[in-house]
């Protein structure tokens, strides 16, 4: 199955892949709430942000999960910090795989056109991981407050999206690919 074949029509899929370990994971968790972590200068959204992500967990990847990743790949920490974020395409990928580590709960919906009607919604359970389209429209509604997951996926910088361009974010990339990993962990 081609990865496009993956897109057309697939909004998300559970993967049978290993949990995070306890430790790694608590540590993620207190970690991302820490609202000192956003990048500067890099924020995408007022609600939505990828934030300073431990290089432990790129480690963690590359041993634990069945993805050959090199510097093309983003593996990251993303955290919404409202209880919703409105119909929008991703900025900087077509798709990800996504793990939720803090604030479980939320629903996402998705819509095959933006202007269509939710054709399928899917609450992601914490500490499991899912394949996520994000190349269609999607929302978040019912998060508590501060939702944080962790995020792998190739880095796309013409993929603008439909909510904001981020040129600071795809200057920071071509600058230097693992620009968003905490240099002290």
């Amino acid at each position: 199955m081609t990865l496009l074949h993956l897109l057309v029509g697939n909004y998300y899929d559970v993967k049978d892949w290993p949990a995070i370990d306890d430790e790694l994971f608590k540590y993620l968790s207190d970690w991302s709430c820490d609202h000192r972590r956003s990048l500067a200068g890099i924020k995408s959204h007022p609600a939505f942000n990828f934030i300073s992500t431990p290089r432990r967990l790129r480690n963690w990847v590359v041993k634990n999960l069945p993805i050959e990743i090199d510097e093309k790949w983003m593996v990251a920490l993303q955290r919404l910090d409202t209880n919703k974020a409105p119909f929008h395409t991703d900025t900087i990928r077509e798709w990800s795989y996504n793990c939720v580590i803090h604030g479980e709960g939320a629903l996402t919906h998705f819509k095959d056109h933006m202007n269509g009607p939710t054709v399928q919604t899917v609450r992601y359970d914490k500490n499991k991981w899912y394949f996520h389209n994000g190349s269609l429209p999607h929302a978040v509604t019912g998060a508590n407050r501060t939702r944080v997951a962790v995020t792998i996926f190739k880095f796309e910088p013409e993929v603008l999206g439909s909510l904001v361009a981020t040129p600071l974010l795809v200057e920071a990339y071509r600058k230097n690919p693992y620009f968003y990993y905490d240099q002290c962990n």
